[in-house]
């Protein structure tokens, strides 16, 4: 199957959704643990992408933060434990990145983080739900 290496790209930020297309996307996550991941889908650009007019656009650093203690990623490699106040502040903006009001899914669930899949989170992979259909928020990794 063709192979598309997010990380030849400088600045991007998206969701994988999984699905039967033939094409893998392969990404290098985990902060300074280097894990290399692949999944199959389609991909779905977020860089620039405003959820409110009147806000400023999502940054991926916004979520990058959220693995980092001072100037260290201390939390982003995989099975590392993000602190509880973290992982509130990470669910909170990967669900204002489609809140369910704007009705951008056939049941209107929104995006949220699959807390099924929460022990596969890291820094730049964050598994999620969109309606019924199952992806990862990825973004540059630090590394």
């Amino acid at each position: 199957m063709p192979t598309v290496s997010l990380d030849c790209l400088s600045q991007w930020f998206g969701i994988i959704i999984e699905w039967s297309t033939g094409v893998i996307y392969h990404h290098q996550v985990g902060g300074t643990s280097c894990e290399q991941r692949y999944i199959e889908g389609f991909y779905v650009t977020l860089n620039g992408y405003k959820n409110n007019v009147d806000e400023e656009k999502v940054a991926s650093n916004e979520f990058t933060q959220l693995f980092h203690l001072n100037d260290g990623c201390y939390f982003g490699w995989p099975h590392a434990k993000l602190p509880e106040l973290n992982f509130k502040k990470l669910s909170k903006l990967v669900e204002d990145l489609f809140p369910p009001d704007l009705g951008l899914t056939g049941d209107n669930k929104g995006i949220s983080i699959n807390l099924s899949r929460r022990d596969e989170m890291c820094e730049a992979w964050i598994p999620v739900l969109i309606g019924n259909l199952t992806g990862v928020l990825v973004f540059n990794n630090c590394d």
